[in-house]
């Protein structure tokens, strides 16, 4: 197709343009269309990994055919983003990393997503994703090079169903997965907010929660809720004369 690109007068351009973002104008009659330039996988810093339950907040991992570990600070290559490890044990078939709710945008018919991954053995990840029509595609594999190299991809996606992964067939270390939507640029080590908003958990500051008194059997020793906030509102259950003596005994 063409691409148009300035200023074009009284001109009126019918096209989807979430599907051709690089369709770049300015018109009294319409204007050119990019997509947010937003990392919509949630925990692209990969925080919180419980190793007894081999868990990780935001991404499900597919298969027990490989051991994970996040390595030091030290080998950070974005700020506050962890480095993991998949020691990939040779049985089984691909071990995937995958999101656990796939983000969806029915306004893109595009999506881009990537990782950065170092590993010494050639084809040891790749991007994979559902195409519109269905089928699996997938990206370039690493080289094996044993540098960082973004493993990525951008394709029609299937909105019905979408499904995106990394397909992982030996050791690699992993950093800084990121997806947008439309043909816009992978923004591996994006800030986790920005002033279109953000995606967060836990207990926030200030976070507000109501405390009840103990039992009969301790009554002056008082357990306040545990995660739930850190600003308490003390519901005396009708009885605000009550002595406290120990909190969180």
């Amino acid at each position: 197709g063409n691409v148009m690109t300035g200023m074009l007068g009284h001109t009126h351009i019918q096209a989807n343009l979430n599907r051709n973002p690089g369709v770049d104008f300015t018109s009294a009659k319409s204007v050119g269309l990019d997509p947010a330039p937003l990392n919509l996988f949630w925990n692209s810093g990969f925080h919180g990994w419980n190793g007894a339950s081999r868990s990780m907040p935001g991404f499900a991992l597919v298969g027990t055919n490989a051991n994970i570990a996040v390595l030091s600070h030290s080998e950070m290559r974005f700020p506050d983003h962890n480095v993991i490890s998949v020691d990939y044990l040779n049985y089984g078939g691909p071990f995937k990393i995958q999101p656990t709710t796939p983000p969806i945008a029915k306004g893109h018919d595009f999506v881009t997503f990537g990782i950065y991954a170092r590993s010494s053995v050639a084809g040891s990840i790749s991007a994979a994703m559902r195409y519109e029509s269905g089928s699996i595609i997938g990206s370039a594999s690493h080289s094996g090079s044993g540098d960082w190299e973004f493993i990525g991809m951008s394709a029609l996606y299937d909105k019905s169903n979408p499904y995106f992964y990394f397909s992982i067939t030996a050791d690699v270390d992993l950093t800084a997965p990121t997806l947008t939507f439309g043909q816009a640029p992978a923004t591996p080590g994006a800030s986790f907010m920005s002033s279109s908003g953000a995606k967060m958990s836990g207990t926030l500051t200030m976070g507000v929660t109501i405390a009840f008194p103990p039992p009969s059997t301790t009554p002056n020793y008082w357990s306040l809720p545990l995660n739930e906030g850190n600003l308490f509102i003390m519901d005396m259950q009708g009885n605000p004369s009550r002595t406290i003596i120990r909190i969180n005994h």
